[in-house]
């Protein structure tokens, strides 16, 4: 085929095509082989460059010729090969070739630009990680956006709709890139600048349309649950933003605001019941209905109307309880002791109650002691060792802190009630029992006497010691 001799012009240009295919493929194979393709080309001998050089020659010089050097970067050599794609596509003989053929290699050619858009989006999240103004970031993100694009359209154009799905998950993380550079460089008192806004939206918009091009079936489950998990986390910790403004500077706004941004994330987090993925939506679910207790509680301790505050902390109540089972059904012990302790902070405290009688103020008093109770159970399951490892809570990082501040919270409600009614004998002894629990610093030492006291507490809540 190499003699002139004995081909004709065709066979040039196929020859020439096929060259062209080859070359491009090799590099492509050189990008998923990056490091070992490296050392075997430094390896090479004489022999082998000498012929490498020869098949070469017969072609244009392409850019970034590696016959005597090697790419200077990965994203280099990717361009190279999509560049060696493009001059292919050019050629006439292509017509003449079998649709088999040209499917085949406008699928190669759809894996090459997904794999050069991909290298463009990880030189993003580096220079994002380097806190680099999106100005600067900009000309590789447009190039990334652009290349990931284009393969969702080729993959779509061979009927690859799962690894189109693929590259709209790439152009949503380009979103998220971007916006996490546009905030960083933020000068404006805006919670969310209008670049980020505009960002934030176009994530949520690229995963649905993967979502949209994933086939139904259970090979694609893997993927479909890491979109859900994205979008459900993506709201989130939008909704999180909001609570680092002073609670005095909340708006109504920023509270619907809020409200919104959780329940969305709880619509992604049990998009079927299958157990393999259960526990992650469980634990955004759990945080979710959380931080809505949370909301509907300073939503209530802002309203005026009397009506509507009882209904904004019945919600709250509502949203507390099924962040406290979740964590139950997840075995999250210290989640569940915070989410505890977040109820008992919202009910009135004696500040807020100097004006009330006596009886009120033992009701109150009564309504902590029962959600300490609710805790023994809890106390239990630490005490056998059913709790998961993985829970991180922010607020304890250890279930000694969080039992400690449990047996903290109980003293001074017994401090509290015992102020009003030093006659209490019953709560006097709970009282004493657990004062000498606090110089104790191992867990083991304290569990079991903490887990006896709260076991007793349950005669006293039905006396009328506490009841009225």
């Amino acid at each position: 085929l190499l003699n002139k001799n004995v081909r004709d012009d065709s066979q040039d240009k196929e020859l020439y095509l096929m060259m062209l295919y080859l070359a491009a493929k090799a590099r492509c194979c050189m990008h998923t082989n990056w490091h070992s393709c490296h050392k075997d080309f430094e390896e090479l001998g004489e022999e082998e460059a000498a012929i490498l050089h020869s098949a070469q020659s017969i072609l244009a010089t392409p850019k970034n010729s590696w016959v005597y050097e090697w790419p200077n970067s990965q994203e280099a050599n990717l361009l190279a090969a999509n560049e060696l794609y493009q001059q292919a596509f050019k050629l006439p003989i292509l017509d003449k070739k079998y649709p088999s053929f040209k499917h085949l290699m406008k699928k190669n050619y759809a894996a090459c630009i997904m794999s050069l858009g991909y290298t463009q989006l990880e030189i993003c999240k580096e220079k994002v990680c380097k806190k680099e103004d999106f100005e600067t970031i900009q000309p590789v993100w447009d190039n990334s956006l652009i290349n990931c694009q284009k393969a969702i359209k080729v993959f779509e154009g061979v009927g690859d709709r799962n690894t189109a799905g693929h590259n709209c998950v790439n152009v949503a993380y380009l979103h998220v890139l971007a916006a996490a550079s546009v905030y960083n460089q933020s000068t404006t008192s805006d919670l969310f600048p209008p670049a980020e806004k505009d960002h934030l939206a176009k994530v949520v918009e690229w995963y649905e349309k993967g979502l949209s091009r994933y086939e139904k079936s259970e090979k694609m489950d893997d993927y479909r649950e890491t979109i859900y998990h994205n979008i459900r986390m993506h709201y989130q910790q939008m909704a999180q933003r909001y609570f680092t403004l002073p609670t005095g500077k909340i708006t109504e706004q920023d509270l619907r605001c809020m409200k919104e941004l959780l329940q969305k994330s709880l619509s992604y987090c049990f998009p079927d019941s299958q157990k393999k993925y259960l526990k992650k939506g469980q634990i955004c679910a759990a945080n979710n209905y959380l931080n809505l207790a949370r909301v509907f509680d300073v939503e209530a301790t802002l309203c005026t109307n009397p009506s509507r505050k009882k209904n904004l902390r019945q919600k709250m109540e509502e949203n507390f309880q099924n962040s406290f089972n979740i964590y139950n059904q997840i075995h999250w012990r210290r989640s569940q002791m915070c989410c505890k302790f977040l109820w008992i902070d919202s009910l009135p405290n004696e500040s807020e109650s100097k004006m009330i009688s006596p009886q009120v103020k033992k009701k109150l008093i009564r309504n902590i002691f029962l959600h300490l109770y609710d805790l023994h159970p809890v106390l239990v399951a630490l005490k056998e060792g059913m709790c998961d490892p993985e829970d991180d809570t922010a607020v304890h990082s250890t279930d000694l802190s969080a039992v400690k501040q449990l047996l903290t919270t109980f003293n001074a409600a017994c401090c509290s009630l015992l102020k009003n009614d030093m006659t209490n004998n019953s709560v006097k002894q709970l009282y004493q029992r657990s004062l000498r629990l606090t110089t104790l610093t191992e867990l083991e030492d304290i569990l079991l006497p903490l887990t006896s006291i709260l076991a007793d507490m349950k005669g006293l809540l039905t006396t009328d010691l506490v009841h009225h």
